[in-house]
């Protein structure tokens, strides 16, 4: 199970009813216990951006108690495109 432990959004130019979007996430950050999310969206014919925004999640128990990612889930977003700062 995961929760969310901080998420950010900046709000670039408008999106309008219609818009075509494109949404691009890659992980952005993994510690032992967490990941980030990072994510752009685009105004799909102009590329033009519309929302920047990221999202912490850290892997917990059935109690609420942060523990260890998976080695699995480790592998998997590792395999996944990042993004360097």
């Amino acid at each position: 199970m995961f929760v969310v432990v901080h998420a950010e959004v900046d709000y670039r130019s408008p999106a309008h009813y219609g818009d075509r979007l494109i949404v691009e996430t890659v992980v952005s950050d993994m510690t032992s216990a967490s990941f980030t999310f990072s994510h752009v969206i685009r105004e799909r014919e102009s590329q033009r951006v519309v929302v920047e925004g990221s999202a912490r999640l850290a892997a917990v128990n059935g109690s609420g108690k942060v523990k260890r990612l998976d080695k699995a889930l480790i592998t998997v977003l590792r395999s996944s495109p990042t993004r360097s700062h």
